[in-house]
């Protein structure tokens, strides 16, 4: 059963779609969906610097991640451990089920939020591609269907959790590395793709809908939609994800910095973030010329203060040195 979502959001008419337009037409719809696939199968018109599907490494932690995620549903959440000495994140199992509301005795809210970044499903599909073990893509297919049936959009507004605006720029910047990783797997069937895209364009479109009040966060959510508008512009909405990310980065590197270069947070883990979310779009647009023409051009200037004040914090004494 292909989700026939999938041919509200993707744009038929985009080049290099044409036979899954001519099968769309034709009312071969699963034909089409694996028309659809079989094109990013084989596109080679974009580039995700996020990522090298060449020599690609999983790191120890990688593959604790993604062992323990099929581990009685033991899903990493960051600084958050049922035993910290072996990494072992706590269990979501509750009677064979996952229970999405799970929160350890006397942990913060924090714990919530984060666990609904799925923060172990990249790792595993890093694992999954050193290891072309199918247990990997199974595993997040099931628990991302799941999470989805358990936890739908909001039919307005956002929520203090699984639709708040980072929880959503996390799943959506995510899945534009899940699906380079999983894209050639048997797994990764017309009806799988059709759903996964689907929910990717609601991601998206829900990120443009409510901006956040501010702040890194706002930052962060403007990196995932022009990371969704540049890295996926067969979508109808793509132009409106990447307009509508670079138009916040844009109006934010000037509003969100001091005079000084500091973000106005004064959290040197938030300014470093922020850097860091500008450095991506900046990486993204360079190896995405062919796509990307509207790139601000106050990004460099803007920053430059906001990369010394961290070489301050990082070198105190060196810039306290009197140099002959």
């Amino acid at each position: 059963v292909i989700d026939s979502r999938l041919f509200d959001v993707i744009d038929l008419n985009y080049p290099g779609l044409e036979k899954a337009k001519s099968l769309y037409e034709s009312e071969l719809y699963y034909d089409a969906a694996k028309a659809i696939l079989d094109y990013y199968r084989l596109r080679t018109n974009v580039t995700n610097p996020n990522l090298s599907l060449i020599n690609i490494t999983a790191s120890e932690d990688d593959n604790l991640k993604a062992n323990y995620a099929m581990d009685n549903n033991r899903f990493f959440v960051n600084n958050f451990y049922e035993d910290a000495d072996t990494k072992k994140p706590y269990s979501l199992n509750n009677s064979g089920k996952i229970d999405w509301e799970f929160k350890p005795n006397g942990a913060s809210d924090e714990y919530q939020k984060q666990l609904h970044r799925h923060q172990w499903f990249v790792p595993q599909a890093k694992v999954y591609r050193v290891t072309n073990d199918e247990k990997y893509i199974k595993s997040w297919i099931s628990v991302y269907k799941d999470w989805l049936e358990s936890n739908p959009m909001p039919d307005s507004g956002t929520n203090n959790t699984t639709w708040w605006q980072l929880q959503v720029a996390e799943r959506l910047t995510g899945q534009t590395q899940l699906f380079e990783y999983y894209k050639n797997s048997v797994n990764f069937t017309p009806e799988w793709f059709s759903e996964f895209i689907a929910y990717f364009a609601d991601h998206a479109d829900f990120l443009v809908k409510y901006p956040y009040s501010g702040g890194n966060i706002l930052i962060s959510q403007a990196n995932a939609l022009a990371f969704a508008g540049v890295l996926f512009p067969e979508f109808k909405n793509a132009s409106i994800w990447m307009t509508k990310g670079y138009q916040i980065l844009g109006d934010e590197v000037e509003a969100q910095f001091l005079d000084d270069g500091m973000h106005y947070e004064l959290d040197l883990s938030y300014h470093i973030a922020a850097i860091a979310d500008y450095y991506e779009v900046m990486k993204l647009a360079e190896a995405n010329r062919t796509i990307v023409n509207n790139l601000p051009s106050n990004f460099s200037e803007s920053l430059h203060k906001a990369a010394e004040a961290v070489m301050h914090f990082t070198y105190p004494n060196f810039f306290d040195t009197k140099l002959s």
